[in-house]
């Protein structure tokens, strides 16, 4: 292995079958003062989908001294002093906000995305001027729907929201649109403390359609969003109880959640006819033709808009392989050139913290030598350009997982001949780590997130002894799970939407989806026959 890594961009042209579907990219900054201050500062920047746009929105409050001027800048490195980018103008208060609109070229997209750039607010009281670091981030997105209402209703109207945490855990900012509805006629609250498909809970506030509108909560109701047990509720005068729902998730998951209600759907593909057959946790069951036989699935969330896309990579000669994705959020289709013959796409995730997953692949070199991770990042990426990670060599698998939390896949790989798992940060080369655990010969590894602290955890399920090992990141602890049976494939994901990875496999005997949610509830639901593969699969290996 080796320790010296190097990352390097190469520019590519990459041919596009049809238009691509792109979302804004979010980012988000909390500003730190004097310790004790109990003052509040949370800025929040929205790039649009042509990357020339930006949107600013800046709330303060309880400053010690009045505001006086407010600036971004743009880091020579950590920590420095940098030119001013843009000016947001100045208040002379304690408390308020700035709301601006700036034209943005590549280059300042490009020192936006490397996180260059930070909030510079001065006061008259110097002990409490704020400084923040704009940093990508994966929003909180939920698709508000008749099917997650409960009881489920029958309307053609939709809603959508997008929501920020601030890193204080003291803030949100929401923004919320409609369609197929006159906004004017409902109302909307944001609920924590229930799970999907479940009512009740606490009242947070009520969501209005001011873009980027800030709620004050608690540490322990930012916990709760952050777990997955938070809602949107709309309601009119004719549905007092709910007319649509939509569960909070964050953007970029990993496991197939098709209609986007915080819960892991259940789905395969049947490489006979090439249909995916996917039937959701709420019962409602849906079928599409994608792809060849021989294709590998690739489901993500490719356009952040909280939904899996179907997807698939199709092997090829460099310039002929191909990632070919449906996205969710505008049913538009994308023929994205990408790798070659002899890679493995099983790697796709959000590399770059922007909330949408970056096609990617790992590539093995001759015997004994180098192998890499190449990802095209979506986040302030125009030119579409390549970066390639050296991370294992020939006797590895790669098993990417988000190991530090920070919202961005990170580089990591087994070691076949000892079973040791090597992790590389992403972004922080000299933090990588290698820790022993599992057996190769026996054991299929399952990374994911076991406890619900945003953290992926080290793990295995061996069949043979029907047991899963579970190293828990958020404390250190193994845990052991008796599930399963030999033949059972691993199909980890989260069913019941209580934002923690469930023990799950799917057993090829009998076409079922077993799993083990939360208080050890055992869920049995019967979708697919032999011969399917069930895409969760591919977040474990064997693939």
């Amino acid at each position: 292995m080796k320790r010296l890594i190097y990352l390097m961009l190469l520019t590519i042209t990459t041919g596009l079958a049809a238009t691509a579907a792109r979302a804004e990219t979010t980012f988000s900054s909390t500003l730190a003062g004097s310790p004790g201050s109990s003052a509040k500062c949370f800025g929040r920047l929205t790039l649009d989908d042509s990357e020339t746009q930006l949107n600013v929105y800046l709330d303060f409050s309880g400053l010690a001294g009045n505001e006086v001027g407010t600036v971004i800048r743009n880091a020579p490195f950590p920590g420095g002093v940098g030119p001013v980018v843009f000016t947001l103008g100045a208040t002379g208060s304690t408390s308020g906000s700035f709301i601006n609109q700036f034209a943005v070229t590549a280059q300042q997209v490009a020192d936006l995305k490397a996180g260059k750039w930070y909030f510079d607010l001065n006061t008259t009281n110097s002990l409490d001027n704020r400084r923040g670091t704009i940093k990508i981030y994966a929003p909180f997105v939920a698709n508000i729907t008749p099917a997650q209402a409960i009881p489920p209703t029958v309307t053609t109207a939709t809603a959508f929201c997008r929501l920020i945490i601030s890193d204080a855990n003291n803030q949100i900012s929401s923004t919320l649109t409609f369609s197929g509805i006159d906004p004017n006629d409902v109302t909307a609250f944001l609920y924590v403390g229930a799970r999907a498909g479940q009512t009740g809970g606490t009242f947070v506030g009520q969501l209005t359609r001011t873009a980027n509108q800030l709620i004050d909560i608690t540490p322990a109701q930012a916990a709760l969003i952050r777990s997955g047990q938070a809602y949107v509720n709309v309601f009119n005068q004719s549905f007092p109880t709910g007319l649509l729902r939509g569960q909070l998730v964050r953007s970029g998951k990993d496991w197939p959640d098709f209609d986007g209600d915080g819960r892991a759907d259940y789905s395969v593909f049947r490489s006979s006819d090439t249909v995916w057959y996917n039937l959701t946790t709420s019962g409602t069951a849906s079928f599409r033709q994608w792809g060849l036989s021989t294709d590998t699935p690739v489901p993500e969330d490719y356009d952040g808009d909280g939904k899996t896309d179907i997807a698939v990579w199709r092997s090829g000669p460099a310039g002929q392989a191909a990632f070919y994705i449906l996205n969710s959020a505008d049913n538009s289709f994308r023929a994205e050139l990408f790798g070659q013959t002899g890679d493995l796409p099983q790697v796709v995730g959000d590399y770059d913290g922007d909330g949408k997953a970056d096609l990617a692949v790992y590539r093995y070199d001759v015997v004994g030598s180098q192998s890499y991770y190449f990802y095209r990042g979506s986040a302030g990426n125009p030119q579409g350009s390549i970066t390639f990670v050296p991370w294992g060599n020939d006797f590895d698998i790669p098993l990417p997982g988000d190991f530090n939390g920070d919202g961005r896949k990170d580089f990591a790989v087994l070691r076949t001949t000892d079973s040791t798992w090597y992790v590389l940060p992403n972004g922080n080369p000299s933090g990588w780590f290698a820790e022993q655990f599992g057996d190769f010969n026996s054991d299929f590894f399952v990374p994911a997130d076991y406890d619900g602290d945003g953290q992926t955890d080290i793990a295995v399920f061996r069949p043979l002894a029907r047991v899963w090992y579970i190293q828990q990141s958020s404390t250190g602890t193994i845990r052991y799970a008796y599930f399963g049976i030999a033949g059972d494939k691993p199909v980890v994901a989260d069913y019941d939407g209580d934002g923690k990875a469930d023990v799950a496999v799917w057993r090829f005997s009998d076409g079922n989806f077993y799993s083990l949610g939360s208080g050890n509830t055992f869920s049995a639901v019967h979708w697919g026959m032999q011969g399917d593969y069930p895409v969760a699969r591919i977040q474990s290996f064997p693939f």
